[in-house]
């Protein structure tokens, strides 16, 4: 849901452009991962990682933590949620790909990060 909001080119009001904001720095930063994710994964899985870190990221709290089904109610929406958690659960059972894939993508970022 939010890559294809990303791919409108309609014109926004203030708080569409925070979101257009937030959401083109969040597909900047995920653009090699979701490189490296397309040779392994299938196209609907990556785009349900790049969903579930939007969802994530956009709605993580210390003190209450999100539950699957809550998650994917935020990726499918909440009419869809059983949907939604089916898909995050087709990721993570995944034997396509690892944890390693997140590990050398968020390492080769610190690296770059302290060279510059």
């Amino acid at each position: 849901m939010p890559k294809a909001h990303l791919q409108k080119n309609d014109s926004f009001t203030k708080k569409a452009n925070a979101s257009y904001f937030l959401l083109k720095k969040i597909d900047v930063y995920l653009s090699d991962l979701e490189l490296t994710l397309d040779n392994l994964l299938d196209k609907r899985l990556v785009e349900t990682f790049y969903n579930l870190f939007v969802a994530i990221l956009l709605n993580r709290n210390r003190s209450i933590g999100l539950l699957l089904s809550e998650l994917g109610g935020f990726i499918c929406g909440f009419n869809h949620a059983p949907a939604g958690t089916k898909r995050i659960s087709n990721l993570l059972r995944s034997k396509k790909w690892t944890v390693t894939v997140i590990d050398d993508f968020l390492f080769a970022r610190s690296k770059n990060a302290l060279n510059n």
